[in-house]
């Protein structure tokens, strides 16, 4: 679902306020590899969630960003 959402429904052409995107997704460990969600941009503030814990948070107009979630992995489905 990366893009952005308020072109997605016609509904959210001038919606301002709290989006979520949410995501089921399987994970394969590897022994010594660290492991980040790549945000490629978001607007005005993001919280990243993973399995029910809150990651990182970052502010900025439309500028990427990156969290370790390594520890909060596990193998098979998760969650943010």
């Amino acid at each position: 679902m990366p893009g952005d959402w308020n072109t997605q429904r016609e509904s959210l052409y001038y919606y301002e306020g709290l989006i979520w995107y949410q995501r089921d997704f399987d994970y394969k460990p590897q022994e010594h590899h660290r492991t980040f969600f790549h945000i490629g941009a978001a607007n005005y503030k993001a919280i990243l969630w993973v399995n029910g814990s809150q990651v990182c948070q970052h502010e900025g107009g439309f500028t990427p960003f990156d969290c370790e979630v390594t520890k909060l992995l596990h193998a098979g489905k998760n969650f943010a």
